[in-house]
């Protein structure tokens, strides 16, 4: 007689569905990466555009930057010649004031001769008189 043999918690047929099972998991997932693989396709070209994009920007910006470093810097020389020009206007400024303060003073001192000379020529004028 033969031995049966003993029967374990999984036979035949369940490998055959749990395997099945596997294959059409495997199945649905190649076809849904056939279908998913254009959008990553067309999600890719659109990042790769804006990319692309912004690079394009930050050249721009770029040169932006150094025509405005170039214009800072010509304007920095203009402003250091013309606080050169002010200095020396301020210089000659300050010069003739004390020019005009020199001249006043001297004109005073004139007007003060003028005075006793006339007062000089007073008094004689009275003396003759007399």
């Amino acid at each position: 007689m033969r031995k049966r043999r003993s029967s374990g918690d999984f036979g035949l047929s369940f490998l055959d569905c749990i395997c099945c099972g596997f294959g059409a998991i495997i199945l649905l997932f190649v076809i849904s990466m056939g279908a998913i693989n254009p959008v990553i396709q067309g999600m890719k070209m659109t990042l790769e555009e804006i990319i692309d994009e912004r690079l394009a920007m930050l050249a721009d910006f770029r040169s932006s930057k150094e025509k405005l470093s170039s214009n800072l810097s010509s304007l920095e020389a203009v402003e250091k010649t013309t606080q050169q020009k002010v200095d020396e206007m301020l210089g000659m400024l300050a010069d003739l004031q004390a020019q005009i303060q020199q001249q006043k003073a001297g004109k005073d001192a004139l007007i003060v001769d003028l005075e006793q000379v006339e007062a000089e020529i007073a008094a004689m004028q009275t003396e003759e008189e007399l």
